[in-house]
């Protein structure tokens, strides 16, 4: 489970439905998944809104040649906006279908080597690429959010079945 709280002065999405290229209407939770040795990651989306979209990304082993494919997995999410006195902004839990992730023959999280990049996109006033801001963790020197070789390696801890 990923679980996000963000503060957020003014809530931005204009996304209206799953799969949709998110990450240019509004402001979003972004998960990176990589699994060991392998040229090839997951991007997902959660909004907001609740809407959720998921990106295929395959690599050559040279690292070039990105192209990314929708490929529809659905995720568990619980999204739900905050107001309390001095305080504004929304929080996510997703729970990530590692088993839908391991189609291609992936090992197991439980195993090791998986990586992960957790990022953010804070639209401000209006929906538009100068107006937002991005964050990550781990953090980034350049933001490049697929900069796979910058993701942290992913632990899973607790009573975990993927």
């Amino acid at each position: 489970m990923v679980e996000a709280n963000f503060q957020d002065s003014d809530i931005l999405a204009k996304g209206d439905a799953d799969q949709l290229q998110h990450n240019e209407l509004g402001d979003l939770l972004e998960i990176f998944l990589q699994p060991p040795g392998k040229p090839y990651y997951w991007e997902l989306f959660v909004t907001p809104r609740g809407y959720q979209s998921s990106i295929f990304w395959n690599r050559t082993v040279s690292g070039k040649g990105d192209k990314g494919s929708w490929r529809r997995i659905h995720l568990e999410t619980k999204v739900c906006s905050i107001r309390t006195k001095g305080f504004r902004g929304w929080q996510a839990s997703v729970l990530v279908p590692f088993a839908d992730l391991m189609r291609l023959g992936d090992a197991s999280p439980r195993d090791g080597g998986w990586r992960v990049l957790v990022a953010r996109q804070d639209y401000t006033g209006v929906v538009q690429i100068d107006h937002r801001e991005l964050s990550s963790f781990p953090p980034l020197e350049k933001t490049d959010f697929h900069a796979t070789e910058h993701f942290a390696e992913l632990r899973l801890t607790g009573n975990t079945t993927p």
